[in-house]
């Protein structure tokens, strides 16, 4: 086994009943790869230092069955911004 990057793209797998997970994931428009703004398109085999945050959403479910999962995305891409400018 290798710590290189596989390339893979990561897709998330959702049972059945996910709820609004699933429309919210057909919805969003998800970035393949973030790099940080700092390094050229040529340096993203450098390792970087990376800070991960795991978030739990309180009420986040309910917010997508009331305004949709478009609705949705866009609010986790405001919190996304927000979040990204702290760390």
């Amino acid at each position: 086994m290798t710590d290189e990057p596989t390339g893979e793209l990561l897709v998330p797998i959702l049972a059945k009943d996910t709820g609004p997970a699933r429309e919210w994931a057909a919805a969003a428009r998800v970035d393949q790869v973030a790099a940080p703004p700092d390094l050229s398109q040529g340096e993203s085999h450098l390792n970087v230092t990376r800070t991960f945050c795991f978030v739990d959403l309180s009420g986040f479910t309910a917010y997508t069955r009331t305004k949709g999962p478009h609705a949705a995305v866009l609010l986790l891409g405001e919190f996304r911004r927000i979040t990204r400018n702290i760390a």
